[in-house]
């Protein structure tokens, strides 16, 4: 947490004196399973109980254990499509005349990265592959709209 309270509000990141730069923690949106001409079939990242939503399902569980191992910054936690909570972060879109740079994404897919600069980039490309986009024009998340 004191990483994340320490992190540069424009890049997230934490430079110490001796260069070395931190990430409090890279957040996962979502994973889906690719079946060829079936497309994209959705892994749920969250936990069923809302109490407990780091307790992931066991096929989310075992990717996160074939993956984090090659990270330098392992994910922490379960994706935040799935996260239904009043809890939920949002994301933060781009906004005329606030200080706060929009977030900014990483798609991997089949091997390709591809960088998005804020969340309506990343939308289209939700959109493009026929996968759920949760969050409204505002960066709300569904579950979040109604707290």
């Amino acid at each position: 947490m004191s990483v994340k309270d320490k992190s540069d509000p424009s890049t997230g990141l934490v430079t110490l004196a001796n260069g070395t730069i931190l990430v409090s923690d890279y957040d996962l949106m979502c994973f889906y399973r690719f079946y060829g001409l079936d497309g994209y079939h959705k892994v749920i990242f969250s936990g069923a109980n809302p109490a407990h939503p780091d307790i992931l399902p066991a096929e989310a569980t075992a990717l996160l254990a074939k993956v984090n191992p090659r990270l330098k910054s392992p994910f922490q936690h379960g994706a935040q499509d799935d996260y239904e909570s009043k809890k939920h972060p949002n994301v933060r879109m781009t906004q005329e005349g606030t200080s706060s740079p929009p977030d900014r994404f990483i798609a991997f897919n089949l091997g390709f990265a591809r960088v998005f600069g804020n969340p309506a980039m990343l939308q289209k490309y939700y959109v493009k592959y026929g996968l759920d986009w949760p969050y409204d024009e505002a960066g709300r998340h569904r579950s979040t709209r109604n707290s």
